[in-house]
């Protein structure tokens, strides 16, 4: 017997007729059925659906011949689906890949500008068609699925175009001898945040690398504005391309070069202690802060002092004032004076309104360019804390107009000493009292010295207005990994009680060697001998009772006598190297061991201070 028509395993689109033909010598009988109903050699079948068709013939003397034939009629177009890329698009690479699904095993067929490729879907039906070539400008996609019966999809078209696209790289650098040319030996920075914004005010951020290098790619043509938009490094340097922000125009394929220089001034760090041979950036170590407040034993704020930085230098008619409101807004207190005032008034507090049974306001000297002021308790407030939230508003006048920064609602509670030295709003907390009064946690251990996080405040108040960008840290180990950088050109150590390991004070005097500057304030002799030699100081132990330190006129200060307030030891030190640039004054301390500020002329050219 054999079966013409269909084949086993047959999957169509079409009707099938059933064709068989059964030969023997005797005389036979034939059972066709399909699908268990029985059907005539020669039916066409044209219903969807899957079968089977059996067939069988038995002779007279019973011999039997039995054919099983298999076959699905799919007349059912599969569904293609395009999920990459999305409809009119625009593509900058010049290579596309097409992602979708239709049914498992089917055949997907991507016509790129008639150019045509092949696939079949995996056993879920997905398929990745990659590295489809485009041509610049309007590409046409067209994406079709066939399944194993022959039918085939609704086309999937998609509209790419190809645009050429351009590029914005170039460098940050410190620009030493301001002349906007980067030169051989002038440094990077790294970790400088950029923002480029296109026309339609969309706008992505980078970090250079630590060569200083960055670059914006894949830039479609139009016109885009570049800034630099690190804060430390806009505040605190001049830029000397004078080029941030700047617009720019991407033509196609365009590759543009933008480089941003920046100079440091050489600044004045302290009244009296010029840097005459550093700028840039200054890496402190000081004590961390470690005053702790008991909240069962504290009951309240006894007064607060915020403050706010001038970039302008103050003039004789500026005008100064603070206002004081409460929690719904009312005006409370108010306290005005002009810079004259405080000159003439030798820098003291000005103080004129009487305080009320709560509260007083007082507006400080302006100093290092910062309007401050404070709030305290009334004089005969039992217990002497703070009662209500206020807000503070300092102000100040000049030729240019008037201007009021306010802070937030100041919650007096024992935890805002936990925030000294953080924003609120437009102001700055500078410090804190409690009450119970909290002892300092200075390491000279006076209970009259300020604590360290609101020093800690002043000291960040005379950077900046000395023009220094610069990270203080409190751990050695900070310390040491901000050193291992070589980012900076100038290093403070002011810390009392934190000890550096001496491969530390070796980097440091390796990098005095190649001339950075170096500032040694310590109070203690928490640093090795040979530290000290280095830098042509011999130090023999401590003095207890210095109570003035004397300023020679010299080549990092200016000739004056500042009081040391405060009962507290310093370094008994000669000088077997170094220069002479001011003494230590008190009872007993004769020279050669009172020498307070030393200074070399060598390579070592940063100024050491004890």
């Amino acid at each position: 017997m054999d079966v013409l028509t269909p084949v086993d395993g047959l999957m169509t689109n079409q009707a099938v007729t059933i064709d068989f033909v059964v030969t023997d010598d005797h005389t036979f009988n034939v059972d066709a059925q399909l699908n268990q109903i029985s059907i005539s050699n020669g039916d066409s079948v044209t219903d969807e659906g899957e079968y089977e068709l059996v067939i069988g013939a038995t002779d007279e003397v019973n011999n039997q011949s039995v054919v099983t034939r298999n076959f699905i009629i799919d007349t059912t177009a599969p569904v293609v689906t395009v999920t990459s890329p999305a409809m009119d698009i625009q593509n900058t690479t010049g290579f596309l890949a097409v992602i979708g699904a239709a049914e498992d095993r089917n055949v997907i067929t991507v016509l790129v500008n008639g150019v045509e490729s092949t696939l079949k879907t995996d056993a879920l039906g997905g398929f990745i068609s990659a590295d489809n070539a485009l041509q610049l400008g309007m590409n046409l996609i067209v994406v079709t699925a066939t399944d194993q019966a022959g039918n085939v999809s609704q086309p999937v078209t998609r509209n790419i175009e190809y645009i050429q696209v351009g590029s914005i790289t170039g460098r940050i650098w410190q620009d030493d001898d301001q002349d906007a040319i980067i030169d051989v030996d002038e440094l990077g920075f790294n970790q400088v945040s950029l923002r480029l914004t296109d026309s339609d005010q969309i706008s992505m951020n980078i970090l250079t690398d630590t060569e200083g290098n960055y670059q914006f790619v894949g830039l479609l043509p139009g016109q885009y504005t570049i800034e630099v938009i690190e804060a430390e490094l806009l505040e605190d340097w001049i830029n000397t391309t004078t080029n941030t922000p700047m617009v720019v125009d991407i033509a196609v394929n365009e590759e543009v070069e933008i480089n941003f220089g920046f100079y440091q001034a050489k600044p004045v760090i302290e009244a009296g202690l010029l840097a005459n041979s550093i700028k840039g950036r200054l890496l402190v170590l000081a004590d961390p802060p470690t005053a702790q407040v008991d909240i069962n034993q504290c009951l309240g704020v006894s007064d607060y002092q915020m403050q706010r930085f001038i970039a302008p230098e103050f003039t004789p008619g500026d005008s100064i004032w603070a206002k004081l409101y409460d929690d719904q807004g009312a005006l409370l207190q108010t306290e005005t004076a002009t810079y004259t005032d405080f000159v003439n008034n030798a820098y003291q507090s000005i103080d004129q309104q009487a305080e009320t049974n709560e509260f007083n306001l007082v507006l400080h000297p302006v100093e290092n360019r910062h309007l401050t002021a404070s709030v305290t308790s009334s004089s005969v407030a039992n217990p002497a804390i703070l009662p209500a939230q206020y807000r503070l508003v300092l102000g100040l006048q000049t030729v240019d107009g008037s201007t009021e920064w306010s802070s937030e609602l100041v919650v007096n509670a024992c935890e805002l000493f936990a925030t000294i030295g953080n924003q609120s709003a437009d102001l700055q907390l500078a410090d804190v009292g409690l009450n119970p009064p909290l002892a300092s946690d200075d390491p000279n251990g006076s209970d009259q010295a300020p604590h360290l996080s609101a020093q800690y405040v002043w000291l960040e108040n005379m950077l900046k207005d000395a023009g220094w960008s610069y990270e203080i840290t409190t751990e050695a180990s900070e310390f040491e990994a901000e050193l291992s950088t070589g980012q900076y050109v100038a290093y403070w150590l002011m810390a009392e009680n934190v000890s550096l390991p001496t491969l530390a004070q070796n980097n440091i005097m390796d990098a005095v060697d190649e001339g950075a500057g170096l500032v040694v304030s310590s109070g203690h002799d928490n640093l090795s001998v040979q530290f000290y030699s280095s830098l042509g100081v011999n130090v023999s132990g401590n003095h207890m009772n210095a109570t003035e330190l004397a300023l020679f006129d010299s080549p990092i200060s200016e000739q004056k006598t500042l009081d040391i307030m405060h009962d507290e030891p310093v370094l008994k030190v000669s000088l077997v190297g170094a220069q002479s640039a001011g003494e230590f004054n008190g009872v007993g301390i004769l020279p050669p061991d009172n020498q307070a500020i030393t200074w070399v002329d060598s390579q070592r050219a940063g100024p050491g201070i004890d």
